[in-house]
């Protein structure tokens, strides 16, 4: 009976990757305060519109307001969980 010897096979993460990834992370840090600014305008934007539109009778107008404001108030909610979604995906993708 012949022994064959199998090379060891020996894996190693890829530290590399980690690197980009906190790179990803503190470049989503800026885009959040980026979508803050541009939200806060949003609700001032739509709230000029939303009385505006109803103070002038033009119910279109206070339509397009309330939705703006509206949207405004869910963007930086949707915004604030990105960074932990991004951990979720990585980490589920990962087998971790």
């Amino acid at each position: 009976m012949m022994l064959v010897s199998v090379p060891a096979r020996v894996l190693l993460p890829d530290v590399g990757l980690w690197e980009e990834i906190t790179g990803l992370f503190a470049l989503i840090g800026g885009v959040q305060a980026v979508v803050l600014v541009a939200a806060t305008a949003g609700v001032i934007l739509g709230a000029v519109l939303w009385a505006g539109g109803h103070a002038t009778g033009l119910g279109g107008v206070a339509k397009a307001g309330r939705l703006a404001v509206a949207g405004s108030l869910l963007v930086p909610v949707v915004a604030m969980a990105l960074p932990g979604w991004i951990g979720w995906v990585i980490g589920t993708l990962s087998g971790g």
